[in-house]
């Protein structure tokens, strides 16, 4: 990120003489800006969100994952056909919280501040809080469903009509024992799509600026400031970048506020208009001035 285009950051926030300059410019001009803003901030969103990301999946693919496996009841064959659940063992069966589990609390629905069990499963069961609270269990895995409590309420799941699987603890051995083969490759592709997507997500504002040049053109037309659409959509790819930057630093927060983008967008437009209407009221100015 050169000092050439950290002043086009700089200058598309506010600079009266850099908007006025704007009017001239290819459309092109501003389309590179924009394109190069959203690589930018493409390129430091993965890398911030990967600090996080790559150390989550090494710890699930060597730890969380075997883990899991190594829990897995010997005897218990679980199939998932067109979203209906039916298992090899007489219900409801009952998987035992591991005790090496200290994290997992209490929900609403548990008798007790540590569930007895981790899951039960109850394909004659309804989902219902009752159930969880009989069971005293984290998940409730039923026919069509699984039913949980985050602790702000039970939360139910369908399985999904195209949710077609059979558990086994050899099949899940064998998935973590490849996931942990494939984890550096695993890590990459994540990385590469959060890239991409984050990427994605910014190049959308092009989309929204197609309204967002109406908007501009409407505050023209009140500003007595004339426009063609072109330039308006211009102007839009500069006066948005206090907004995505706004947008930017709240998603690392993981905070976000409605209308507050679009806000931001038009508070920018009108301070950068009052600098497109400077120069003809200071041309008008010296104009009465010379008259008298």
């Amino acid at each position: 990120m050169n000092t050439d285009f950290l002043q086009k950051i700089q200058q598309s926030i506010y600079s009266p003489e850099f908007y006025r300059e704007l009017r001239s410019k290819s459309f092109r001009y501003s389309l590179r800006y924009f394109l190069t803003l959203c690589l930018s901030l493409a390129i430091i969103g993965t890398v911030i969100f990967s600090v996080r990301l790559v150390p989550a999946v090494s710890n699930f693919t060597t730890q969380i994952g075997p883990r899991i496996a190594s829990h897995y009841p010997d005897e218990l064959v679980a199939t998932f056909s067109k979203g209906v659940l039916s298992t090899n063992v007489p219900e409801p069966y009952f998987i035992k919280l591991p005790p090496e589990f200290p994290l997992v609390q209490g929900t609403s629905t548990s008798p007790s501040p540590r569930p007895e069990n981790l899951i039960v499963i109850d394909t004659k069961a309804t989902s219902s809080s009752e159930k969880l609270h009989e069971y005293n269990t984290l998940i409730l895995a039923t026919r069509e469903s699984v039913i949980g409590d985050d602790g702000t309420g039970v939360q139910s799941r369908e399985y999904g009509r195209f949710f077609d699987i059979t558990l086994s603890k050899q099949k899940v051995s064998t998935s973590f024992d490849t996931l942990h083969r494939f984890a550096p490759l695993i890590s990459t592709a994540l990385v590469g799509a959060l890239f991409i997507f984050v990427f994605l997500f910014f190049a959308a504002k092009l989309l929204y600026l197609l309204i967002g040049a109406l908007i501009i053109l409407f505050i023209a037309k009140f500003r007595k400031t004339p426009l063609t659409y072109k330039t308006a959509y211009c102007i839009g790819l500069h006066a948005i970048t206090p907004a995505i930057l706004v947008q930017s630093l709240l998603a690392v927060y993981g905070a976000h506020i409605p209308y507050l983008f679009t806000a931001v967008f038009i508070i920018a437009v009108i301070v950068n208009f009052s600098a497109l209407q400077q120069p003809e009221i200071n041309q008008t100015s010296e104009t009465l001035t010379k008259e008298n």
